[in-house]
């Protein structure tokens, strides 16, 4: 319970302080925990901002592959590039966020320098690349295999009829399997600290 002491109030005393954390949080809690959703309400296997915009444009490309080239079709074209250009815009800011939140986090408690609202989202968009590739892979990872391997499995159980196998499927999908989807999204959040600050 002292840690809890330690660390509220003290986070608490950070947001205050510096306020420009809270539009870093806004951005990075796009890349917020969908695995501990899914976890506890697994009916709901929505995808979340970076599984549901690489769907959403690998439908788009492959609609466009498949379709001819005329001048007719020009304005969709168009369109989707825009719509395109603001959605990378968008993905830039969201994981951008989520490293400058990191950096500006320690340097505000480290209370060495003055916060420099800038500074923290040129660390974040210089760690871009990475940070895009450690949520892509938690995304692949998390979302993907809750949903094509957790999802078959409880449906399966219900339809089980036969106690002893019912038992084993779900002490492995609910102590093995989902707890292992838990711990690699924090993974993913160490993974990202460790990217920024080292």
């Amino acid at each position: 319970m002292s840690f809890y002491r330690k660390v509220y109030p003290a986070s608490w005393r950070t947001i205050f302080s510096n306020y420009q954390l809270l539009f870093f949080g806004l951005f990075a809690s796009v890349l917020g925990f969908h695995e501990v959703k899914i976890l506890f309400n697994l009916n709901d296997t929505s995808p979340d901002f970076l599984s549901s915009t690489i769907m959403h444009w690998a439908k788009i490309f492959f609609m466009f592959a498949s379709s001819p080239l005329a001048w007719n079709n020009l304005s969709g074209f168009l369109a989707a590039f825009g719509i395109f250009v603001i959605f990378a815009i968008a993905t830039v800011l969201v994981v951008s966020s989520q490293g400058a939140l990191i950096k500006a986090s320690v340097k505000t408690t480290s209370k060495k320098d003055q916060p420099q609202f800038i500074e923290y989202l040129q660390v974040g968009v210089e760690k871009f690349w990475p940070l895009l590739g450690l949520n892509i892979v938690n995304t692949l990872i998390g979302y993907f295999f809750v949903t094509l391997v957790i999802d078959p499995l409880i449906y399966f159980l219900a339809n089980q009829a036969d106690w002893l196998v019912y038992l084993i499927l779900a002490t492995v999908t609910f102590f093995v399997l989902l707890p292992m989807v838990v711990i690699i999204s924090f993974v993913t959040r160490y993974g990202a600290a460790y990217v920024v600050l080292k």
